[in-house]
């Protein structure tokens, strides 16, 4: 008996037992056990066999595959994890890191978080692009960002002059005022040296921005940094393209309309 099958036979007796039976429950029996209503069915628990006990323990396997290769329900899957105590992670790619960057950089991204909850976190990031479509490395992180300005393009070294007018006059303080208050904003860059130079740090003083401290700030933590995302979807983008840019400007154009 199919599930709208079952409502409309359960609707017919509830109305015969209120109406004609006169709340009789063995009139009620009698009455559609002699139009031969079948007894609905029992649904028995269903045993988890060893094999898929031991695909739920393979790497690589998702719980639709799972499913799909034992002709079970994704729920199943679910409830024999449950049962067993399986428990699974996700596989994430991590940057490389020096023993002291492995002991600090969970203590310290959860320093930042508590001590900061309602912070709105402004990431702060540069990267390097070769000319050479060829020499693009592949994508290696795997989070997300949107594109909140323009693009800046520099040949050669960045100096803290340069950084402070380029980024924090023209970028930065635009984007906040524009979209948040400066008191609620918490302003995350790398630690490179021009992010921490004196004058940098001075300018976002006087103006009330506040940033992270260079000794709270944790190093090497691309996986929780969406910006890292944005690089990598750029990159390849541009690796496909077959031939090298020469000329800055034509570059400036490509690069505007690959991350736009």
């Amino acid at each position: 008996m199919k599930r709208f099958e079952k409502k409309v036979f359960a609707k017919s007796v509830v109305q015969y037992y209120l109406n004609t039976a006169h709340s009789d429950k063995s009139t009620t029996v009698k009455h559609f056990m002699e139009e031969g209503a079948s007894k609905p069915g029992v649904n028995k628990r269903r045993n988890v066999s060893l094999r898929e006990r031991k695909s739920l323990l393979k790497m690589g396997l998702s719980q639709r595959k799972i499913a799909a290769r034992h002709q079970i329900s994704r729920a199943m899957v679910q409830r024999i994890k449950s049962e067993y105590n399986i428990r699974t992670n996700r596989c994430i790619t991590c940057p490389k890191y020096t023993e002291n960057q492995k002991k600090t950089a969970k203590k310290l991204c959860r320093k930042l978080y508590e001590s900061k909850p309602n912070k709105i976190r402004i990431l702060d990031d540069e990267s390097y692009i070769m000319c050479d479509p060829e020499n693009i490395p592949g994508q290696k992180y795997y989070n997300y960002t949107d594109k909140a300005s323009e693009p800046y393009i520099k040949v050669g070294t960045f100096k803290s002059q340069e950084y402070l007018e380029e980024c924090l006059q023209k970028r930065l303080v635009p984007l906040i005022d524009k979209y948040h208050q400066r008191r609620n904003v918490l302003f995350c860059p790398d630690k490179a040296v021009i992010h921490y130079s004196r004058i940098c740090k001075n300018w976002l003083e006087a103006k009330g921005i506040e940033c992270v401290a260079y000794a709270e700030n944790p190093t090497n933590v691309s996986q929780a940094q969406p910006i890292e995302r944005f690089w990598a979807i750029c990159k390849r983008k541009y690796s496909e393209r077959c031939r090298t840019i020469t000329a800055l400007s034509r570059f400036r154009k490509i690069w505007k309309d690959i991350s736009a």
